[in-house]
Parts: C-alpha cells; structure tokens; sequence
C-alpha cells in the first residue's frame, strides 16, 4: 500500500458508503464496507492528500456511530489466519461432483425452507468480478406462478408440470457502468449456480439446469411474470426438489482433462 492512492474515486466511494448506509437491510455487508474503508483510511493517515482528508472525515460521521466492541472485522486478512480444509475435503467434493447430474422428476414432498437456504449461502460463497454480486435471486414454489413459470424456457417441455420449485438467477446490470462488463452477471450467475446445485446434491435435493433462451418475446414474458425491471437479465433457471425413487438419468459422460486442457 503506498501513503496515497485511490484519490480519483475515494470521495464517490465514501458517498455511496453513506447512501448504502441509509438504505442498506444487509448488516453483513455494511459491517464488510465499513471495515475496508477503515482499513484504507489508517493505509493513508499520513496521506497530504486533500481529497482524502475530505474523505476521511466523511466517512468518520458515519463510522462513528458502528458497533465498536470488538466484533469479527470484515477487512483484509492475511489467507493463512484461516484454518485449512481438511486432506479429505477435495475426495468428498470430487465424489459430490461426480455422483450430481440433473434430475428431472421429483417427489410431491414439500421442501423445508432451510434447506433451500442453505445451499444459496454456498452458491453465494462463490467468486464474483470485483465482488460486486450483482445478482438477486427468485423462488418460486407458489403453485399458480410455478406453472407459468416452469411451462416459459424451452427445455421442459415434458416435465414442467410436475416441478415443485424453480430458482430463477437474475443478473442486475446496475452493478456495471460500462459496456464491456455487460457479461459479467452470465459469468457471476453461473458461478453461483455451481455451489447452489453441489449444495443441494449434498442434503438430498436434485436439481435441474434449466438454459433460459435469449429471445425478446421470452424475455417479455418473464419479466411481467416476475416483475424485473429494465436492467434485469434472467441468467438461467434451476429446478429443484425431492427425487423420485427409481427413476433413470442421462449417463452423460463428461470430456476428460486431456480432452480440454493444454498445458503450456
């Protein structure tokens, strides 16, 4: 860390750190914003900077009032202070991996909550570009929306009316100002759906990648059936439930690391 950096954009981060303050239901990541703040502004104490004088200030009204007594700071942390997984931990995800596949009939039982939630915490664990998540998610189980909604994309033609509960990943553009981001909810959305689907497999629950098709009337449809607005992107669809005993699935052979990877 050099004694003054980030004068460009310290004043606009601060602000929307007061903005984010005002409106914010998530604790967790005003705790996380706060902490990184505190820690660039000890990095810069001895700073000449103006701006960042004005900055620091700033952000010391707000600041100030924040829990102070000694809770889990959400800063920087040197990777080490974590404790390691343990030596069986990459068998157990690899035998996890291998053993999930999509999985398109379902039981009628009914899903506990919890479980669902579970398995976003682990989707949510995934990397995102520049931590920005930006991203919301929908569930739906209410049986009227369900059906509209399972009979929408183009690749349940078959089981859609027997789907007790669909995820829908919904990417939020608003976390990008540029153009040449505009990719990056596919590429964050998919991360999330990885750990979600593993997470299921893990309590007993299947699930189903469901491709969302870019087409405009489809989008139109989808976004009047779920309210998104205008810089919303439906990313994919993932259904989800408790397996039918018996039931046969596609063996589908994945390619193997010879097969994708060069080595250079």
């Amino acid at each position: 860390m050099r004694e003054t950096f980030a004068e460009d954009y310290i004043g606009q981060t601060v602000s929307t750190y007061h903005n984010y303050a005002a409106s914010s239901r998530d604790d967790a990541e005003l705790r996380w914003f706060t902490d990184v703040l505190s820690a660039y502004f000890d990095a810069t104490s001895g700073s000449p900077s103006e701006v960042i004088a004005k900055a620091r200030y700033s952000f010391s009204l707000r600041e100030s009032i924040m829990d102070a007594d000694g809770a889990q700071r959400f800063g920087p942390f040197v990777h080490e202070s974590k404790p390691p997984p343990d030596a069986a931990t990459y068998g157990a995800l690899r035998s996890l991996a291998m053993h999930r596949r999509s999985t398109r009939w379902y039981t009628g039982d009914v899903l506990d909550r919890s479980d669902i939630a579970a398995a976003i915490e682990v989707g949510l664990a995934a990397p995102s570009a520049c931590n920005r998540q930006s991203l919301r998610l929908e569930v739906v189980t209410e049986p009227s929306l369900l059906s509209k909604l399972s009979k929408l994309p183009m690749g349940t033609v078959g089981f859609a009316e027997q789907i007790p509960g669909i995820l829908v990943i919904v990417g939020q553009l608003r976390g990008y100002a540029d153009a040449r981001d505009r990719h990056a909810i596919y590429v964050d959305g998919g991360l999330f759906a990885q750990g979600f689907v593993l997470a299921m497999e893990a309590r007993g629950l299947a699930t189903c990648c469901i491709n969302w098709p870019d087409i405009a009337v489809k989008n139109r449809e989808i976004g009047d059936l779920l309210g998104l607005v205008r810089d919303e992107r439906v990313v994919m669809l993932i259904s989800f439930g408790v397996p039918q005993a018996g039931q046969t699935v596609p063996r589908s052979v994945k390619r193997s690391v010879d097969a994708v990877a060069s080595w250079r």
